[in-house]
């Protein structure tokens, strides 16, 4: 995987911007579709995923609500600080149970009802590149991760805390904290094979010094 990544890298420099950023970032799905077709397994280490990219298929699998199908072991351990037992870690009925919780907050007609609060958030989002715009004059380099996550609080916690909105700014702020806290070791701790695959590719260091 890592050595196709290098040759689809190597292939695109000096090529402009691409956006077709699946075959970009994923160069080696793109590669398997074409000898495998749209559904196949591959492991990483002694963790086997499969692969699946053929849309009625897709369909299927993201509208079934059977309890059989839930979140890998290895995937909810090192999340757990951050979500809990909450919706996207928890499987079977303890999912079920908090799904018909926040469903109705998901009916079409209250979604409908925040498009408004949704557009007020923009506002000083697009402000604040114009300016940059404004002050570079005419260009900026604009690096909107950071920007589209605060949006993204912005949105929720007017929509879920209401008058308690600067209450709903803190509990974000101490989440994207906690976010950060614990994200570096999920990278090598979630794939259960990343002590190979690192020794394979940068030799003997030990991977937990990461």
């Amino acid at each position: 995987m890592k050595r196709v990544v290098m040759a689809e890298k190597a292939r695109r420099e000096g090529g402009g911007m691409k956006h077709d950023y699946t075959s970009k970032v994923f160069p080696y799905f793109e590669q398997w579709r074409k000898e495998y077709g749209p559904i196949f397994s591959y492991s990483m280490g002694n963790v086997v995923a499969l692969h699946v990219s053929q849309p009625d298929l897709v369909k299927d699998i993201t509208l079934c609500v059977s309890l059989d199908l839930g979140k890998a072991t290895y995937l909810k351990k090192t999340h757990e600080p951050l979500f809990g037992q909450g919706i996207l870690k928890s499987n079977g009925e303890a999912w079920a149970y908090q799904r018909r919780i926040i469903a109705p907050e998901f009916f079409l007609e209250k979604v409908k009802g925040m498009v408004d609060l949704m557009v007020d958030c923009t506002f000083p989002l697009l402000k604040s590149w114009e300016s940059k715009i404004e002050h570079g004059k005419g260009l900026a380099d604009i690096k909107v991760d950071e920007d589209l996550r605060s949006y993204s609080a912005d949105v929720i916690s007017r929509a879920c805390f209401g008058s308690s909105y600067i209450k709903g700014k803190e509990i974000f702020l101490k989440l994207r904290a906690l976010q950060n806290a614990i994200s570096k070791p999920n990278m090598f701790v979630e794939i259960t094979g990343s002590m190979f695959w690192e020794q394979l590719h940068q030799g003997k260091r030990d991977i937990f010094e990461a």
